[in-house]
């Protein structure tokens, strides 16, 4: 097993903001309302700019010899949990809405189709749905940064995912006004 350090979950968090890039980039394609695609566009730029700033703060700690060193891992638990997290919730690379090739190549002129469990559009993912896997994955990124705060070993790591824990709660208090609207 990987055994996270704050080297570790900042590389994963760059991926897990790239895969929010992609999300949001097809979400914002894909809807005609102004206003949506405004939000999405918004959300996209969000997650480009954190993963800039986990880039830059991954190259800075990579700088510190230490951060490779075994007393800087965190335990197997927390480890487990962060990769489970980060696999199967975060804008997960197994969501047909993310990776289905019709989807990616605009096949489906009707819609974007999948599988919601519980969900009565099954087969046609509405915009409200759209909103509702967006608002789950800015959630389990919320759940991610915090872990990720309260077990970094540097204080730079604690500030930054502190920070951006903070803009994640700003996206779900946007995300959930929106999905009320609708």
């Amino acid at each position: 097993m990987n055994y996270f350090s704050d080297l570790e979950g900042l590389r994963m968090a760059v991926n897990m903001e790239k895969e929010g890039v992609e999300f949001y980039r097809q979400a914002q394609d894909r809807t005609s309302n102004p206003e949506h695609k405004l939000l999405f566009g918004f959300l996209m730029q969000e997650e480009l700019n954190h993963a800039a700033k986990f880039e830059s703060m991954y190259e800075r700690l990579k700088q510190n010899k230490q951060a490779g060193d075994e007393e800087y891992l965190f335990d197997a638990d927390v480890s487990r949990y962060l990769q489970t997290l980060v696999e199967t919730h975060i804008f997960p690379r197994n969501n047909p809405f993310i990776n289905e090739p019709d989807i990616a190549n605009g096949v489906l002129e009707t819609g974007w189709q999948t599988q919601i469990p519980g969900q009565s559009n099954a087969g046609q993912l509405t915009t409200k749905t759209i909103l509702c896997l967006a608002l789950q994955a800015e959630k389990d990124s919320i759940l991610f940064y915090d872990e990720m705060m309260n077990n970094a070993k540097f204080p730079d790591a604690k500030q930054i995912f502190a920070e951006l824990k903070a803009e994640e709660q700003s996206h779900v208090e946007k995300l959930q006004e929106l999905i009320r609207t609708l």
